[in-house]
């Protein structure tokens, strides 16, 4: 189920900037052999992304390697790389149902297998070209194990899930550093009594193997590399200095916008508001199980390291990082449905068993509504061919970076929100859409300089196509 609504999504979807950034990095590999971005212009007030194609420092590089790699034997497409981030997410679901059969039996297991298939926000993000999906496979491995093996070899099982928490964070630093977080918590749990210094020695071995290679990496320009790493992560730590407002923007930016709270939702969309009051009973009902129950326990501990993780130290709060705390929320569900299967009476278990057959429905009528309400996709579709019927080859148009998919990535796309400002460049057609105009908004309070710029280059170019989100203005004979 998950694998056919994964094709689906993947087929279905329209891209958006991340998959045209990490697209495109997956395509200059599988062709030149080289990890650069072509289409991001260098902006000065954006470090992170300053000479991009010239090199890719600004994210850890493993997940556009994997992405290259299939690339270079399947073939490149939109789909091809949607796919190939999919295969993490099966790889997933698999390990965080073992994880649950180690830790509470088999039935959560099973419960969470087939909640964690039908999740709609988990499809929408396992089908992004983003490494988010990677980075959680190889935590949940680690957990994974580490649970396998700490009972018959402690220093294996450190050795073995260390090795996926190094992987983990060459992916995104953030499943590394949860990997790290989660296995600290299962050894402290369960073996705190039995850990040595040579178990130090047992973790320390995949972390200085991964350093050295992530360090000959950077080494190509470490100059750049600090420049553009520490561009990305300057300001994701404020929430540690503004609790409140980090909390505040978590719950409001995160998770009210994902399920059905953001300006775009309307109608039946408000509907994913009942998953989330799901999620909510189901870690309520762990909670008052954990004194009797070791698997809500250490779930739940999970759970709030993760929580308070995402809460307080990314200030950024992006929607793609809600794949580092769905698994647990559905896993605190599965684990308190189970429990309370088996100790209910007999004339609770029908509006048991309809409650999750609704919830399980609801999730299903999501993903349905996103598969066949592809607007968006026609919308982005329409935009390219446009292009491809009145541009050559060789002409410059400026726009995100993901009509790449459509055009081709070898064609000159300049991805410049702020409209050749530092460039200088007047292309033949400019795209804009909605991610642009988000631009627009910030710069005309944050940057008035650019703003004045951005109304005077629209001005020299007029609208000749507008559907949806997507306009596209060519410039004006002189």
């Amino acid at each position: 189920m998950f694998l056919l609504t994964g094709f689906g999504m993947a087929a279905r979807k329209a891209p958006w900037c991340d998959e045209g950034w990490f697209g495109s990095a997956a395509y200059h590999l599988a062709q030149r052999g080289r990890l650069v971005i072509p289409e991001i212009e260098p902006a000065p007030d954006d470090p992170k992304m300053m000479h991009s194609a010239e090199h890719i420092f600004w994210n850890v590089p493993l997940y556009e390697v994997w992405e290259g790699a299939t690339a270079r034997f399947f073939g490149f497409s939109l789909f091809e790389a949607r796919v190939s981030s999919l295969v993490w997410g099966m790889l997933a679901l698999a390990a965080w149902a073992l994880v649950v059969r180690q830790v509470a039996g088999g039935a959560a297991a099973l419960l969470t297998l087939l909640l964690l298939a039908v999740d709609h926000i988990l499809l929408v993000k396992t089908t992004d070209v983003r490494m988010d999906t990677m980075s959680v496979a190889l935590e949940a491995m680690a957990l994974l194990l580490y649970l396998r093996y700490h009972q018959r070899n402690l220093s294996l099982a450190i050795l073995l899930s260390q090795s996926c928490v190094t992987l983990s964070f060459l992916t995104h630093p953030n499943g590394g550093i949860l990997a790290f977080l989660d296995t600290a918590v299962l050894a402290l749990y369960y073996d705190r009594s039995h850990l040595r210094p040579r178990h130090a020695l047992a973790a320390a071995a995949p972390y200085l193997a991964g350093a050295l290679g992530w360090g000959i990496y950077l080494m190509q320009d470490f100059a750049l590399a600090r420049v553009q790493f520490g561009g990305n992560a300057a300001g994701r730590f404020d929430g540690v200095l503004a609790p409140l407002t980090a909390l505040r923007n978590e719950i409001l930016q995160r998770y009210y916008y994902a399920f059905g709270g953001g300006p775009d939702s309307k109608g039946f969309a408000r509907l994913k508001f009942l998953l989330l009051a799901g999620y909510a009973i189901g870690a309520a009902g762990a909670l008052t199980t954990a004194r009797h129950l070791e698997g809500a326990r250490v779930f739940l501990v999970l759970a709030a390291v993760h929580f308070c993780f995402l809460t307080f130290f990314d200030a950024a709060k992006p929607g793609a990082y809600l794949v580092y705390i769905i698994p647990l929320l559905v896993i605190l569900l599965a684990v308190w449905i189970s429990t309370f299967w088996k100790t209910s009476p007999p004339w609770a278990r029908p509006i048991l068993a309809t409650g999750v057959t609704a919830f399980a429905l609801l999730q299903l009528g999501a993903t349905a509504n996103t598969i066949l309400r592809n607007r968006d996709q026609r919308d982005y579709l329409a935009a390219a061919s446009y292009l491809k019927q009145h541009t050559a080859p060789g002409d410059l148009i400026l726009g995100p970076a993901e009509m790449g998919f459509a055009l081709g990535f070898e064609r000159p796309i300049s991805d410049d929100q702020r409209l050749g400002y530092y460039s200088g460049k007047q292309p033949k057609f400019m795209v804009v859409n909605a991610y642009y105009r988000s631009w627009f908004e910030k710069f005309r309070s944050a940057r008035p300089a650019i703003y004045a710029h951005i109304r005077s280059m629209l001005a020299l170019y007029r609208p000749v196509f507008q559907e949806g989100n997507f306009e596209i203005y060519e410039r004006r004979q002189r």
